[in-house]
């Protein structure tokens, strides 16, 4: 009786992770082809009347001919899937927050300063 309850203590000890660790690397390996594809996709599909239209929306929209790495970068995650508009909404009301003096730029000490005046709860 011992024994048994030795090997079984052991098992769950030291078996069950361990088998837990092969299947998710396993399962690692099988997700990992359908996010290199997937990211394929984002960057080589050509872009539609929809999508640009899209950009217009999201406001990303500073030169009517043309946009820069940043705005391209944007509007390739949400083209992708990766941000979703609401969240990159966010993010541009939180930026305009910190952007004490209003140039479209951070600095690092209006970073911190403004950063901590803001709760984690605190909705903007």
């Amino acid at each position: 009786m011992d024994g048994l309850f030795f090997f079984t203590a052991l098992y769950c000890l030291t078996g069950i992770p361990i088998t837990a660790l092969a299947f998710g690397n396993f399962a690692s390996k099988l997700i990992e082809p359908q996010e290199s594809e997937k990211i394929n996709v984002i960057i080589h599909n050509k872009y539609d009347e929809h999508e640009l239209k899209l950009f217009e929306q999201l406001g990303l929209d500073g030169n009517e001919n043309s946009f820069d790495r940043n705005e391209f970068v944007i509007f390739s995650m949400v083209r992708g899937n990766l941000i979703s508009i609401d969240m990159l909404k966010e993010l541009f009301e939180k930026f305009d927050y910190l952007d004490h003096s209003k140039e479209k730029k951070i600095s690092f000490s209006d970073l911190i300063m403004r950063q901590e005046s803001l709760s984690v709860d605190k909705q903007l």
